[in-house]
């Protein structure tokens, strides 16, 4: 499984800090989502005002039908944004989120944006300055594969449910103490370089 979630935490931490209190429900990393936003329209559909952006989120070729791709570069660098933004895929849902960016300093934004209908026009700031650097990574690479520990049963007596019964399974010393089973390598090719297996 991919993660979806993770790419912001270094950035977010420089943030937080100078965060300002009222802005409570609004955290960085949502600002960081609608900065990627707005740099996906950016790079896909330049000079388009900043409403417009949630249609790339959704899996419909608005940018194909108004002429903006014409190439695989730019639909791969919205298929992997869409990854990280889908929950913005909705036109109400990115405006909101888009209003609320309007109300985060200045300072902080990695845009220059007075409203929802003009071009945003990227700054450099101070803080998490290299959210330029991630973006452009972001679009350019594969996600990142989600990593976490799966526990391995012990020897004793399991409970499951299946529809309105309950089952049990009893795993003996001698199988739950058996060989381990090893880690999948999430990096490497696949086996036989893809030829077909005769």
């Amino acid at each position: 499984m991919r993660s979806s979630n993770g790419w912001h935490l270094a950035l977010s931490r420089e943030l937080t800090d100078v965060w300002p209190q009222d802005l409570g429900g609004f955290p960085p990393a949502a600002m960081l989502a609608v900065e990627l936003g707005l740099y996906l329209l950016g790079r896909v559909m330049p000079g388009r005002p900043a409403r417009d952006a949630w249609t790339l989120f959704g899996g419909y070729p608005y940018a194909e039908a108004s002429g903006h791709v014409r190439t695989d570069e730019p639909r791969m660098a919205i298929r992997r944004a869409r990854h990280y933004l889908w929950t913005m895929r909705r036109r109400r849902v990115w405006l909101t989120h888009l209003e609320r960016y309007l109300t985060v300093p200045p300072e902080l934004r990695g845009y220059l944006l007075a409203g929802l209908d003009e071009v945003p026009a990227p700054r450099s700031p101070a803080r998490a300055a290299g959210r330029f650097e991630k973006f452009e990574d972001l679009l350019t690479s594969p996600p990142e594969f989600t990593r976490r520990r799966i526990p391995l049963a012990t020897a004793g007596q399991y409970l499951f449910p299946v529809r309105d019964r309950r089952y049990s399974v009893t795993f003996s010393p001698a199988l739950a103490d058996g060989p381990r089973p090893s880690a999948h390598d999430l990096a490497a090719g696949a086996g036989g370089q893809g030829e077909a297996v005769i």
